[in-house]
C-alpha cells in the first residue's frame, strides 16, 4: 500500500481537487483507493464526491465514538472515503495525535490518499509524521511557488519523498511563472 500525502504550505492551491481527480484516476485503473480528509479544521473533500452532512465521520472515529469501519463511505466512482465534519461542534475534543494510529487501520488498499490541512501547522504535521510519500501542490504565482520551494525543504529534512509538483490554475497569463520557471526554482519534477 502507498500512503501519500497531498499537501501545500499555501491554502487554496487545488490540495483537494488534486486528491479527487487523482483518486478517480487511481479507481479507474482498477486500483482500490481510500481517500482521508486529514484537514479536520477546514475540511471539503466529501462535498466533491457528493457528501454533505454525513453522519459518521473521521471526527468520530477520533473521539471513539464510531469505528473506523463505519465512517468509511463507498462512492460509485470507486473510491472510498473517510469524510471530515462540517459541523463546527465536531471539531472539540479531536485528538489529532491519534491519526497515525487510525491510518494503520487502513491496511486493505493499493492507495491511501490524505487531503492535508494547508500549512505546517499541528493538522499538517500530523499527516507528514505518517507519509513516506508527498504531493506538493501550488499554483503558478510567485507567492505560491516560493512556498513550495520552501515547503520542499522542510519535507525533505523530515525524510519523506516528494513524488513531485502538481501546478493548478494555469492560464498562460503573462503574470503566470512558466512550469520551467517553477521547476528551477522549486527543483522539483512537474507531474501535473
Amino acid at each position: 500500500m502507498r500512503v501519500i500525502g497531498i499537501a501545500s504550505s499555501k491554502g487554496g492551491v487545488g490540495k483537494t481537487t488534486t486528491t479527487v481527480n487523482l483518486s478517480i484516476a487511481l479507481a479507474q485503473f482498477n486500483k482500490s483507493v481510500t481517500v482521508v480528509d486529514c484537514n479536520i479544521t477546514t475540511p471539503h473533500l466529501a462535498m466533491y464526491f457528493g457528501i454533505y452532512f454525513p453522519a459518521s465521520t473521521i471526527n468520530k472515529v477520533l473521539r471513539d465514538e464510531v469505528t473506523i469501519e463505519q465512517a468509511i463511505y463507498n462512492h460509485f466512482s470507486g473510491v472510498n472515503i473517510l469524510p471530515a465534519s462540517l459541523t463546527l461542534n465536531d471539531m472539540k475534543d479531536i485528538d489529532i495525535n491519534k491519526l497515525g494510529t487510525l491510518l494503520k487501520k487502513i491496511t486493505d488498499v493499493d492507495f491511501l490518499l490524505l487531503d492535508t490541512a494547508p500549512g505546517l501547522g499541528k493538522e499538517a504535521l500530523s499527516v507528514l509524521k505518517h507519509v513516506k510519500e508527498l504531493i506538493i501542490v501550488t499554483t503558478p504565482d510567485i507567492v505560491a511557488v516560493v512556498d513550495a520551494m520552501r515547503y520542499k525543504k522542510i519535507v525533505e529534512d523530515l525524510g519523506i519523498n516528494i513524488v513531485g509538483l502538481v501546478v493548478n490554475m494555469v492560464t498562460g497569463k503573462s503574470y503566470e511563472l512558466t512550469l520551467q520557471e517553477i521547476t528551477k526554482i522549486t527543483g522539483l519534477d512537474i507531474i501535473g
